[in-house]
């Protein structure tokens, strides 16, 4: 599953796709799409809406992931903005992961 190999796409909610529009931008999830052994499979990760803010997706060409600290640099050259913890005191982050045949999957994921 490979977009460098002209075989994978990662669509979001608001309708960005592929690495160059979806790297950076923070998404309710966003997907990586394509063929795994000859079959289509999608691989979706879902930002909660309670984390403490919306997370960034790194999406590559290659493969993707999400973090709520990946706020700068971005392609838009936002700034950075800083949390502190109190000493000993615990932030729970929580995301989703589904895997599927693209087959099953429906692009009504946000419902």
């Amino acid at each position: 599953m490979r977009e460098d190999k002209g075989a994978a796409s990662h669509p979001t909610p608001d309708g960005k796709n592929g690495s160059k529009e979806c790297w950076g931008q923070r998404s309710a999830w966003v997907d990586y799409v394509g063929p795994v052994d000859g079959k289509l499979f999608a691989v979706t990760i879902f930002d909660h809406p309670k984390n403490f803010r919306p997370s960034r997706y790194h999406v590559r060409n290659y493969a993707f992931s999400v973090s709520p600290f990946g706020e700068a640099p971005t392609r838009n050259n936002a700034k950075a903005s800083r949390r502190r913890l109190p000493e000993r005191l615990e932030m729970r982050m929580r995301y989703g992961i589904s895997f599927t045949p693209a087959t099953r999957h429906s692009a009504k994921l946000a419902t």
